[in-house]
């Protein structure tokens, strides 16, 4: 009796120093844990290590200058590069990330501020193997590697250039706020201001059900050569094979035009309404010899032909437009069918015409009657 008692109490002697070394064990595995995060999210040496990993996966196709601060507390990096001969050379003078930390371990990337400073943007060459203008062409789905919230993104002066150092165009700040998750992407404001005008435009899309969703954008823009800007907005609905759009004028006159595509692309059919009761080209080129135009117009077509019909009315005088059947393709122009009578009257016109418009100077031939 006293052996089996003595027995049990080497046992569970026994098993309690195995637990207690247990416990200490798994402490100074999570003191070690605890440490080498804290090392990570909460350290320069941390964040630098960080950097040079994620320069290594990327196979060196990223390089910085200097990096300040770390992961938890927001950082500071300094002469950023990201080049790809793919799709080009990204220059970024400073970056300044404020991360939100107590996220940064539940799989979540919430920033509540991101700037960037002075970017630079050199575009690759066109390759051998870019599709052709007559292919179609659809935006694949894009999938975040982890859901990202950001509350407030910042980035001033932007210079985009072509392959050989040609500037293309220059943004003066985009402000905007966002959410990306899975497949899904969330735009609650994207402000642009640019030297010749500004955007501003919220959206939802679902990139992985063919782009499906909605975008509303509001912009005035000064168009090269042009008097007066132009201003209004863009409804945009549907997916990337069956869109929809709806352009509202507002500068330098009214007008609308609504466009939709009710089938899919593959086998195109759009429609398309355009009407303005009174738009004043001089603001646009001040010689026109058509001071007012006035149209409503319908038609259907692909996108390489076109059925249209409505009405016209240059400078008072009214012309209904009983048939209009063309095409462009291969930068020729042709209109294969046009039929215009007076609205108050008996005269009738009747053409065709084919125009080369692959040189700045277009050429071709037009018989009427």
């Amino acid at each position: 009796q006293r052996s089996r008692t003595a027995y049990r109490d080497r046992a569970g002697s026994m098993k309690r120093r195995w637990l207690k070394r247990l416990l200490i064990g798994f402490g100074a595995a999570l003191i070690a844990l605890v440490a080498l995060i804290f090392w990570l999210g909460g350290t320069g040496s941390g964040l630098r290590f960080a950097l040079n990993r994620t320069i290594v996966i990327l196979d060196d196709k990223l390089s910085y200058g200097s990096a300040e601060g770390s992961l938890f507390g927001g950082m500071r990096l300094r002469d950023v590069r990201y080049y790809d001969p793919a799709i080009g050379d990204y220059r970024v003078d400073l970056i300044e990330i404020a991360p939100r930390s107590r996220q940064l371990l539940t799989g979540k990337l919430h920033l509540t501020r991101l700037t960037l400073h002075d970017v630079r943007i050199v575009l690759p060459p066109p390759a051998a193997d870019d599709p052709v203008a007559d292919e179609s062409f659809k935006l694949p789905a894009v999938i975040a590697p982890i859901s990202m919230r950001v509350d407030q993104l910042l980035v001033d002066d932007v210079d985009v250039f072509d392959h050989q150092g040609t500037p293309l165009f220059a943004l003066s700040r985009i402000d905007s706020s966002g959410t990306w998750n899975d497949t899904t992407i969330a735009i609650d404001y994207l402000d642009i201001d640019a030297p010749e005008g500004s955007v501003s435009a919220h959206a939802d899309i679902d990139t992985g059900n063919d782009w499906a969703g909605n975008a509303d954008v509001d912009f005035r823009w000064q168009m090269p050569n042009w008097q007066q800007p132009l201003a209004g907005s863009l409804d945009l609905r549907g997916s990337q094979s069956r869109p929809s759009l709806r352009l509202d004028l507002t500068e330098p006159s009214t007008a609308l035009v609504d466009l939709s595509w009710p089938h899919h692309l593959d086998a195109p059919q759009w429609h398309m309404n355009a009407r303005s009761d009174a738009f004043d080209l001089t603001a646009l080129v001040p010689e026109s010899p058509v001071q007012i135009l006035a149209f409503d117009l319908n038609g259907t077509g692909t996108t390489e032909s076109a059925d249209i019909g409505g009405r016209l009315t240059f400078n008072g005088y009214t012309v209904l437009v009983e048939t209009l059947i063309g095409s462009y393709r291969d930068s020729q122009l042709v209109i294969d069918v046009l039929t215009l009578t007076e609205a108050d009257g008996p005269g009738q016109l009747s053409g065709s015409a084919r125009i080369d418009m692959s040189s700045e100077t277009p050429t071709g031939e037009i018989d009427c009657h």
